[in-house]
């Protein structure tokens, strides 16, 4: 196997544990939104979200990541989590 293909095995790899991760944060962000649902308190929480982006913004610029990149990331992910636990039922 030459190096480009194993590079790309590794990134397929990185890629599926990355999904993995996303799906066990996705589930215990859905938990919160059951708590929040539950408790009758907003889904959206501004202050621990922009907390949150800056605590990941300084663990991203240790690992030498785009800061544009994690902002944008977390952001998309906030979102979505959002979205999701706005419409539990």
């Amino acid at each position: 196997m030459n190096e480009l293909a194993k590079s790309r095995e590794e990134i397929d790899r990185l890629d599926k544990q990355l999904l993995n991760i996303l799906s066990q944060r996705f589930k215990l962000t859905r938990q919160i939104g059951l708590f929040k649902k539950e408790h009758d308190l907003p889904m959206k929480d501004p202050q621990r979200e922009a907390e949150m982006i800056k605590k990941r913004l300084t663990s991203g610029q240790k690992l030498k990541l785009s800061p544009i990149f994690i902002e944008k990331i977390f952001k998309l992910i906030v979102t979505s989590v959002v979205r999701e636990n706005e419409r539990l039922k």
